[in-house]
């Protein structure tokens, strides 16, 4: 489920939402994820575009990237070592040592899934904090979306 909900979460769009405090009249909402940044105007339309460059991207927006994907990746391989661990798998049924150790790897990677979407999620909203208290940030100041 965990590992479900992470999926979802890369490919939401509202990882952060644009601030709207002291505005009296706001006339469009931009919000981003880790791949894209969305413009929406206050007739409903709105816009998507990629992210042009890779390499002007802030580090912790790459490394978000990269973070995301192992968890997605040490997630699925924890889903099919565990399943291989289960006691109902022809998978090495006349060793239970080796269905115990395929279960335990199972586990210890979905540990690992774990922590690597934890850190992402951690380190990206402590982004966003950061530059909405930061007075001297001169950009456009985000909030923390329901991503």
């Amino acid at each position: 489920v965990g590992w479900a909900l992470l999926a979802v979460t890369l490919f939401n769009s509202y990882w952060r939402v644009s601030s709207v405090s002291g505005n009296v009249i706001t006339t469009s909402t931009i919000f981003e994820n880790l791949w894209q940044s969305c413009a929406t105007d206050s007739t409903g339309v709105y816009n998507c575009w990629e992210f042009q460059s890779l390499l002007e991207l802030p580090a912790y927006l790459q490394a978000s990237r990269a973070l995301m994907i192992t968890a997605l990746v040490l997630g699925f391989l924890a889903i099919v070592t565990s399943m291989l661990g289960l006691q109902c798998t022809k998978v090495a049924e006349n060793n239970p040592n080796a269905k115990a150790k395929l279960a335990v790897i199972g586990g210890s990677l979905f540990v690992l899934a774990g922590l690597c979407g934890m850190v992402t999620v951690s380190w990206y909203a402590f982004n966003i904090t950061r530059d909405f208290f930061n007075p001297l940030f001169v950009g456009t100041k985000y909030e923390i979306g329901p991503a």
